[in-house]
């Protein structure tokens, strides 16, 4: 009897195993997913400076709901290399080694399954000074919240030549451009060797973010809505006023005088940055809503856009002939790009199309 017990305990322990295994499976082959859409799409230019765009929209065998958006554009689409930075012998801040290392896996994911064809490389500390003095044409991505000091010092500072000269910088963590990490050492915060906020001052002129309270941006504006754009977090506040006063965009939620997510120009490149911490996966402020988020922005091309924006919201049905109007009488818009989006969680869709101006 003892020993058809064990055996039944034994087995029962096997079952729970598997069974927790097999959720593990799941929560990490879920998001996976990949919806089979069809979009047709027709477009015109019209005599008085309007574009409109129609569209025919095929659910496919699991319906979403889709973020159906058109905006204008200054940019053809071109999905440039991206280099992003992951050194374990330097400090990050607001952001775990996990979330850091969370943050390109998930990154890795969303090149394949949104289809960017632009090459993606992890750099450490070293590799990255070669990649901000020589790929202006590339984008870098700090998911650290900490630049290394091989690219920025008190003294002295790559950041700002590497975007004037065209380069994107995808700023992730504690405040914009404030730390200086040396390698094998914690960061110390209050240490008069770090750069501050005084480099946000060199490199872009002005004061962009600065430490707030953790918190979360609530109201969604009409191009986080559009884009289904997922990042909330708001610790290392960025500015509403300086973003749009510096013809910026204000791309993620927002609270009072602070968004979530924003872009400026800078020279001819353009910096992005995410207000603040990282959390892990299927979380609020979760690594995979950040790569989702980082990848989405630069599929679309949305860096490039003057601010008008369309957009529809299709809710898991068949959408026959829905159109989205835009003014296009600015003469430096070179096209625009129509962009289908998945908003639910546990699949993938993504289609795009540049329509150029005639």
């Amino acid at each position: 009897m003892e020993r058809r017990s064990l055996e039944f305990h034994k087995k029962g322990f096997i079952a729970v195993v598997l069974l927790i295994l097999l959720g593990e499976l799941s929560l990490t082959v879920q998001p996976l997913f990949v919806a089979s859409n069809q979009v047709t799409l027709t477009s015109e230019f019209g005599t008085g400076g309007t574009l409109k765009v129609t569209y025919d929209f095929k659910q496919g065998s699991y319906p979403n709901t889709i973020r159906v958006a058109v905006f204008p554009t200054f940019d053809a689409l071109f999905d440039r290399d991206i280099f992003v930075y992951c050194d374990q012998d330097y400090p990050s801040s607001l952001v775990s080694l996990s979330g850091w290392l969370g943050i390109i896996d998930h990154l890795e994911e969303n090149q394949r399954l949104k289809g960017y064809r632009g090459k993606l490389e992890t750099v450490n500390a070293l590799r990255l000074r070669d990649v901000m003095l020589q790929r202006n044409d590339s984008v870098v991505i700090i998911p650290s919240g900490v630049l290394p000091e091989t690219v920025h010092t008190k003294e002295s500072s790559l950041v700002r030549q590497f975007m004037e000269n065209g380069g994107i910088m995808i700023w992730v963590g504690d405040v914009f451009a404030y730390y200086s990490g040396k390698p094998r050492g914690q960061l110390q915060p209050s240490s008069s060797e770090n750069p501050g906020l005084e480099a946000q001052e060199e490199i872009l002129g002005f004061v962009l973010s600065n430490t707030t309270e953790l918190n979360l941006a609530t109201e969604k504006t009409m191009v986080s809505n559009g884009l289904s754009l997922k990042y909330t977090g708001l610790q290392a506040g960025i500015y509403v006023d300086e973003v749009l006063r510096h013809d910026g965009l204000v791309l993620g939620k927002t609270s009072g005088n602070m968004t979530s997510l924003a872009t400026v120009p800078v020279g001819n490149g353009f910096l992005v940055v995410f207000g603040g911490k990282v959390s892990p996966a299927r979380s609020e402020l979760g690594e995979d809503f950040v790569a989702s988020d980082i990848m989405t922005i630069l599929l679309s091309g949305i860096i490039y856009s003057n601010g008008q924006f369309a957009y529809n919201v299709i809710d898991r049905t068949d959408v026959h002939s829905q159109s989205l109007i835009l003014d296009v009488t600015d003469e430096r818009i070179r096209g625009a790009v129509f962009l289908a989006v998945s908003d639910d969680y546990y699949s993938y869709y993504f289609y795009r199309q540049f329509i150029p101006r005639p």
